[in-house]
Parts: C-alpha cells; sequence; structure tokens
C-alpha cells in the first residue's frame, strides 16, 4: 500500500491531560496543559526478554531450537522541563499546587500522601525536515502520543551556577481507554480536523503518525478540557 515517509526532527509542543486511575480522561477547569518549555522527552521500551528453548541429543545435535518473542511491559519516559508550569508539574506527579494571595499558581511541593499519584497522557508534536515542497493541505508534523504515563516523580534537582532543569519520570500503563481522544490532533475527510481516525487499542503504550493539523497553542498554565460525544 502507498505510505508517507518522512524525517521527523526536533520537538515543537507537548501536551498533558489528567487521567483517572482508569486512564480516562478528566473533564474540568484544569485538566490540561500544553507547553513548548521541554528539553528533551526520553523513552525506552522496558522488555521480558527472549526465552531459548532447545534440547539437544545424544550427539550433542539440537533436536529443537525456538526462541520466543520478547514481551513489552511498559515504556519509561522522561521529560527535561526548562520552563516550570506549575499546573504542568501537578497534572503529572501529584505534586500539591502553592497558590500565591491572589490565587495563581505559582509553585508545588513534594508531598510524602500525593507522591507519584497522577495518571495523564502526554502528546507530543515534532517538525518535519523540509526535504521537499509541502503537500497539498500545508505543512506536516509528527504526533506522539503516550495515551497513559502513571507513577511519575520529579527526577533529582541540582541548584548550580547555572540553568535550572527539571525532570518528570514516569511509566506507560497498559489498558488505555483512550480511545480516538477527546481531541482533534489530525485532519479527516475533505479536511476537516478530527481525532484519531481509529480508536487505540487497549494493548497500546504508544501510537506515532503524521498530521496535517498543527499542534496547540501554548498556554501557561492549566486549561478547561470538555469532552463531547461523537
Amino acid at each position: 500500500m502507498p505510505a508517507q515517509c518522512r524525517s521527523y526532527v526536533q520537538g515543537a509542543r507537548l501536551r498533558v491531560t489528567r487521567l483517572d486511575e482508569c486512564g480516562i480522561p478528566v473533564e474540568g477547569l484544569c485538566s490540561t496543559v500544553t507547553s513548548d518549555g521541554f528539553v528533551s522527552v526520553e523513552m525506552t521500551d522496558e522488555l521480558t526478554d527472549a526465552e531459548d528453548i532447545t534440547q539437544v541429543n545424544a550427539q550433542g545435535v539440537n533436536c529443537y531450537f525456538e526462541r520466543s518473542n520478547p514481551q513489552l511491559n511498559f515504556i519509561t519516559v522522561t521529560i527535561t522541563m526548562c520552563n516550570v508550569d506549575p499546573d504542568l508539574f501537578e497534572i503529572t506527579t501529584g505534586s500539591p499546587i502553592v497558590l500565591d494571595s491572589a490565587g495563581d499558581s505559582v509553585g508545588f511541593a513534594t508531598d510524602t500522601d500525593t507522591y507519584a499519584t497522577a495518571n495523564f497522557s502526554l502528546e507530543i508534536w515534532t517538525k518535519i525536515a523540509r526535504t521537499q515542497a509541502c503537500p497539498p493541505g500545508g505543512a506536516e508534523y509528527g504526533y506522539l502520543l503516550l495515551p497513559w504515563v502513571f507513577g511519575a516523580s520529579q527526577g533529582d534537582l541540582t541548584i548550580e551556577n547555572a540553568g535550572v532543569n527539571f525532570t518528570i519520570a514516569g511509566s506507560t500503563h497498559a489498558g488505555t481507554a483512550w480511545g480516538v481522544g477527546p481531541y482533534d490532533v489530525v485532519t479527516g475527510v475533505g479536511g476537516v480536523p478530527s481525532p484519531l481516525l481509529s480508536p487505540l487499542t487497549d494493548t497500546t503504550h504508544r501510537h506515532m503518525q503524521l498530521t496535517q493539523l498543527a499542534p496547540p497553542a501554548v498556554v501557561c498554565g492549566c486549561q478547561p478540557l470538555v469532552i463531547t460525544s461523537p
């Protein structure tokens, strides 16, 4: 079948969305944060190694040899941030928000009772290397989705004579209820903005594709999420 082959370069945007304990997006006034203040997002597949099943005969020759497939358990993800959005840290780690006298989010706390209690989704948009003219419909972007991340905590923190980066490290979870998602992230029939064209299976840990729908705008602080029925 025809395929679209592209080179993905640089990270343009990320968005985190609050999930409940079942991995379902949470409607509310403070459910999502979009940021370009990240340095990197690292992902590592964590596997159960393949096993060799073998038996030699009396002459030392294999009677049989079979190897099982490795099994994906989860994906570890580490987000390094260079811009501190307190609401993003609360959504991703469960860290309580610190408010000022005006009620604005100005920081977050590290607390035993809420440590690594959050569930969230992570979406990332990348740029596409411009090796050819833009296709009909305009510019393209890479779109990557981790539909359910849990158990995330803040990484080691160093204050020194340099910029201060903050890390968030967690793991993906099987059993996602993301479906096609609550956002328009691709173009559907006739170029109309649309959620994913096919729902994710509940065994999906990571989804990646091309899209011609531009990433969402950056806004400091959390934003509301209203989920409308299809």
